[in-house]
């Protein structure tokens, strides 16, 4: 067990004296013969208690406390008064700079005792406290970054990052909620990879996650910040393009960049490729008014695109 350290005071050596004896069994006794060294050795050894003398030359005892209590380092070190004067207001003065107790002399062995074991073990009651609060409060945060990964994981994909299914619906519908105030057009673009499983097998299923998670990348700073790119599986990706106006063909336009940036070269580990993708379009209102619907209309514009040779992106015809 750990010894309890207590910062004696006092200027006179009878008075050191009298304590090392009272104390000496109660933990490891450190002196100070002036207010100069106890702050000094406060600072140091940050004991468990001090008991300080009120009367001393140059630095009283007052003026110690207040130093001491105004340290961020030793204000919360209790503090007994040791006096010989029997002054209430004195006493006023002490409890208000911060000290939690006087002792008097000359010493009652017996109240000196007792009072510095009952201040060592609220000191120690208070420690521990802390001690648990502080484990507690690890616990807490470490509970709720936990919950925040779950929650992050129910709606995310967890190779690329990006949105999953159901995020995807959930932002569908806020957009449709928007795009009826507003008579906006919402697209769903949903974009496969071609070739992607030759890929895996040639150069295996590490490069090809890489690549993964670099057109993910790619696909996520080429369009628009309120846009969502998710992963619907495999080498599928969807991107939801709300906010789009009257016959803008902006859609066409992301389409054509993006299957750009996806055929630029892919490098890891010393192995290259390069990849296209083949892309369907679909359109709310026009081609379905969930994300169900439109996510069809758009997986069969992006089949019509693989039949006819790939690289490509391709509208869905109006229902």
């Amino acid at each position: 067990m750990v010894s309890n350290k207590i910062l004696i005071v006092d200027d006179e050596t009878i008075n050191i004296k009298t304590l090392s004896n009272l104390l000496k069994d109660d933990g490891q006794l450190i002196f100070a013969r002036s207010g100069e060294d106890a702050i000094t050795q406060a600072r140091s050894v940050i004991p468990d208690l001090i008991l300080l003398d009120v009367i001393m030359p140059g630095m009283n005892g007052h003026d110690v406390c207040k130093v001491l209590k105004e340290d961020p380092v030793t204000k919360d070190i209790p503090i007994i008064f040791i006096t010989a004067l029997n002054d209430t207001k004195d006493e006023e003065i002490g409890l208000t700079l911060g000290a939690i107790d006087y002792i008097h002399k000359p010493f009652q062995p017996g109240i000196v005792k007792l009072r510095v074991a009952n201040h060592l073990q609220l000191k120690s009651q208070h420690d521990t406290l802390e001690r648990l609060a502080a484990e507690l409060s690890i616990e807490v945060n470490q509970l709720i970054n936990s919950e925040r990964e779950i929650s992050h994981l129910a709606t995310h994909d967890a190779l690329t990052g990006l949105p999953n299914r159901i995020l995807l619906n959930d932002r569908f519908q806020a957009s449709v909620k928007t795009a009826k105030r507003t008579q906006e057009k919402i697209s769903v673009m949903f974009i496969d990879l071609d070739g992607f499983k030759e890929v895996n097998d040639t150069l295996g299923h590490l490069f090809g996650d890489e690549l993964l998670k670099s057109i993910a990348e790619k696909l996520v700073t080429h369009v628009r910040e309120m846009d969502t790119v998710a992963r619907f599986g495999g080498d599928e990706f969807v991107i939801l393009l709300p906010n789009i106006y009257g016959t803008e063909l902006l859609e066409e336009r992301i389409a054509d960049k993006l299957l750009q940036v996806i055929r630029e070269p892919f490098e890891f580990e010393g192995k290259a490729t390069r990849i296209s993708a083949s892309i369907g379009i679909a359109t709310y209102p026009h081609q379905g008014d969930n994300i169900n619907s439109l996510l069809l209309a758009a997986d069969e514009a992006m089949y019509r695109v693989k039949k006819a040779g790939k690289n490509n992106f391709s509208t869905s015809e109006t229902i």
